[in-house]
């Protein structure tokens, strides 16, 4: 099992840090080697070309990974684990019994890691067999906003339950998790050959003008406008509204350019950047 290491001087205590890279690529041959690695050391379970650490650059992923902070008992996800015949290890998180002042008090957190039977190489899906999965063993309450397979683990504190032995979840070509993928890619492709052609209807019956009064009126900008100016998720919030203006809304790329460049004020410094604001304008297809 091959798998990424983040050395100490790249994380903060507070998890953030230098996080665009990982450090050295390592490997376990079991579960316990495994745990008492990412006991010792910060972990993505990935592994990345030139060590670059973003979808675009994943070569594999040989776990599934699922965050619990919600109050979920480990006890319980391992029984539900163990009963399908399934190998996993659990180790608890750097807050694990801990009051981390986020409203939740002293509860269980604790990660999840449950190897597959052939390495995943792509990161949609990978993110469609993490779905899938929990709903196949009707696995619940984790995180469904840390299920990315660039994900990165801070250090963990100990291991909870480690189960070698079992059946490994299928998700080559083929099988269930697999063809669920390529299903939902489909719908993903139909649902945007639909979107083009209401666009194509919509430029044909309106004009630009009135595309835009309907982009303006619309939720997905009034509550997206305002954060372009803030730190945060300025790249996430540009592209959505960038994907709602083209695919529902029908509006060019230089109608969009003209109603969003005022509202953005860049950081030439971070990743929201002038640069970053023309490529993502200029997007005309969506994953």
């Amino acid at each position: 099992m091959n798998f990424s290491i983040i050395s100490d001087e790249l994380v903060s205590d507070g998890k953030g840090g230098f996080l665009g890279s990982v450090s050295t690529i390592t490997s376990a041959h079991s579960l316990e080697e495994f745990g008492a690695i990412a006991c010792q050391f910060h972990i993505t379970p990935a592994i990345f070309r030139d060590n670059i650490r973003k979808k675009d650059c994943l070569q594999s992923i040989e776990f599934l990974c699922y965050d619990f902070d919600s109050g979920v008992k480990s006890q319980d996800i391992a029984d539900i684990l163990t009963q399908r015949n399934y190998p996993f290890i659990i180790l608890a998180s750097k807050n694990h019994l801990r009051d981390k002042g986020d409203g939740k008090g002293i509860i269980e957190r604790f990660h999840v890691f449950i190897p597959v039977s052939e390495v995943i190489t792509i990161p949609s899906l990978y993110k469609s067999v993490i779905s899938s999965f929990a709903r196949f063993v009707k696995m619940t309450g984790f995180d469904t906003q840390c299920t990315d397979s660039t994900r990165y683990f801070y250090k963990h504190r100990e291991i909870l339950y480690n189960i070698e032995v079992g059946v490994k979840p299928g998700t080559g070509t083929g099988t269930l998790f697999y063809t669920t993928w390529l299903n939902e890619q489909k719908k993903e492709r139909d649902d945007h050959e639909r979107a083009v052609k209401q666009q194509l209807l919509d430029a044909e019956t309106y004009g630009q003008d009135e595309l835009l009064e309907k982009f303006k009126r619309s939720k997905c900008f009034n509550s997206a406008k305002t954060t372009l100016s803030v730190d945060g998720e300025r790249r996430k919030r540009l592209y959505g509204l960038v994907r709602y203006g083209r695919e529902k809304c029908g509006l060019s790329e230089m109608t969009l350019r003209n109603l969003l460049l005022p509202l953005c004020v860049f950081n030439p410094n971070g990743s929201f950047t002038r640069a970053y604001f023309d490529k993502t304008v200029s997007l005309t297809t969506f994953k």
